[in-house]
């Protein structure tokens, strides 16, 4: 006859045991990954954010360039007090400041909207017009899904109504709650050409 301690190990695992396994797998994945609430990674916004800073530093650049050199270049994104279209502060930067192929990755965001799942947004930022009397809180790049300081609301893409992310002449960004999008003290200013984007 077998003893009761016999016959509990020949039976196997049973379906609370599996369950319960599988619960633990369910949080640790869940704890290791960086998210924000509705799904959107921190890293995300943080290359979103260092795409920006490389766009700043080559728009930067380009207008210390004009001073110094004393050539027919734009102000950061105006020329002689007007803003550029967003074509020509393009062609200003490529090929001489970006390849073609960084303007394209730099001006792109790829969000994970699920496990292993992506979405890719082309020209996912705003360029606004700024220009050298501008203050360094002026308000140079915003992530599309913020349509300007009269806008109560986010929408479209990238990051859809999570948050979205503003770039200042200054050289600060910031990521931004959906309850933030009339804070001007953290979108930035609208400068001279007050928040006209660049079409």
């Amino acid at each position: 006859m077998k003893s009761p301690k016999s016959s509990r190990t020949e039976r196997g695992i049973t379906r609370v045991e599996i369950l319960v396994v599988l619960l633990l797998i369910a949080v640790l994945v869940l704890l290791s990954t960086p998210s924000m609430p509705g799904g959107l990674k921190n890293d995300d916004r943080t290359l979103a954010l260092s795409n920006m800073k490389q766009l700043h530093l080559a728009t930067q650049q380009l207008a210390l360039d004009g001073i110094s050199t004393g050539d027919a270049l734009p102000d950061w994104t105006c020329l002689k007090g007007k803003p550029i279209t967003y074509d020509e502060w393009r062609n200003y930067l490529v090929p001489n400041y970006l390849s073609s192929g960084d303007f394209a990755k730099l001006t792109s965001v790829t969000e994970d909207v699920f496990w292993k799942s992506h979405r890719d947004t082309t020209n996912a930022l705003q360029v606004y017009a700024v220009d050298a009397t501008d203050p360094d809180t002026t308000l140079l790049f915003a992530t599309k899904n913020w349509h300007g300081p009269s806008a109560s609301q986010l929408s479209g893409q990238p990051f859809g109504k999570k948050c979205f992310l503003v770039f200042h002449k200054g050289g600060d960004g910031a990521r931004l709650k959906p309850e933030d999008c009339q804070r001007m003290d953290l979108v930035g200013s609208g400068g001279k050409c007050n928040f006209l984007p660049l079409r």
